[in-house]
C-alpha cells in the first residue's frame, strides 16, 4: 500500500529514516529528513515524493531503491539522494530558493530525467551532481539540469545523452560532463556564462539543433 508520513510541526519537525516499504512513499517534513542507518537502504518503493524546510539527506544521504523520484526541499540545506540499484526516473528535484546543493547518484543503474517532470533545478547558487555507477549505466536528460551559479558535473560510466534539454549555469559556475562510452547531445543547450565547459568522452557527438557555448568561460572537448 501506500505510506504517507507528515510531520505535525510545520516550521521544525523533523522525519528520522530507518527502513520503509510501500507502493507510493511521501514524505513531508517541516524541517529535514534524515537518515538514521548510515549506509543501509531507507526507501523502497515505487514512487517516492519527499517535501522538506532545510534539507534531505543533508549530511548522510538518503539510500533508495524506487523507480521514480520527486524531491523539493525550501530555506537552506542539502538534497543528498543514494539509489542503490536499479534505474530511476526522476520525475523532479527542487531546491526552492535557496543556496543548498543537489546530490543524486545511482551506485548500479542509469538515471533518467523525465522530459514529463520538472527537470533538476539549483534555484540558487548550488551545486548539482548527477553520477551513474555501473557498466551499463547511463545519464538521461530529458528536460532541464540548471543552476544559478553552481557547478554542475554530469557522470556516467557508459553514456550520457541530452535530448530536449537544457544544462545551463550562470556566474562563475562551469559544466562537467564525463562518460566512458559517448556524449551525445541532441536538441538541446549546454552552456555557461563566465565558468568552464568541459566534456570527455570516448566519442562526443553534438547533434543538429544542439548549441554548446560559454560566455567568458573555454570550451574544451576531449576525446583522449
Amino acid at each position: 500500500g501506500n505510506v504517507d508520513i507528515e510531520t505535525q510541526t510545520a516550521v521544525t519537525g523533523n522525519i528520522y529514516l530507518g527502513t520503509i516499504e510501500g507502493n507510493t512513499v511521501t514524505l513531508t517534513a517541516g524541517a529535514e529528513i534524515e537518515d538514521l542507518n548510515d549506509a543501509a537502504n531507507n526507501v523502497t518503493a515505487t514512487n517516492l515524493i519527499m517535501s522538506a524546510v532545510g534539507g534531505i539527506g543533508d549530511a548522510n544521504g538518503i539510500e533508495t531503491t524506487v523507480e521514480t523520484l520527486d524531491v523539493t526541499n525550501a530555506s537552506g540545506g542539502n538534497i543528498w539522494i543514494r539509489q542503490l540499484t536499479d534505474d530511476i526516473d526522476v520525475v523532479g528535484i527542487l531546491q526552492d530558493g535557496n543556496n543548498g546543493d543537489i546530490t543524486l547518484e545511482n551506485l548500479d543503474g542509469t538515471i533518467n530525467v523525465l522530459s514529463s517532470g520538472s527537470g533538476v533545478v539549483a534555484d540558487g547558487t548550488g551545486d548539482i551532481t548527477l553520477t551513474a555507477f555501473g557498466t551499463e549505466s547511463d545519464i538521461n536528460i530529458n528536460n532541464d539540469v540548471t543552476s544559478e551559479g553552481g557547478e554542475i558535473g554530469i557522470v556516467a560510466e557508459r553514456n550520457v545523452n541530452i535530448t530536449d534539454g537544457t544544462v545551463e549555469t550562470t556566474g562563475d559556475g562551469s559544466i562537467d560532463i564525463v562518460a566512458g562510452e559517448n556524449v551525445i547531445v541532441a536538441n538541446s543547450r549546454i552552456a555557461t556564462e563566465d565558468g568552464t565547459l568541459d566534456i570527455a568522452s570516448e566519442n562526443i557527438y553534438i547533434l543538429d539543433q544542439s548549441n554548446v557555448q560559454s560566455g567568458d568561460g573555454t570550451i574544451t572537448l576531449d576525446t583522449g
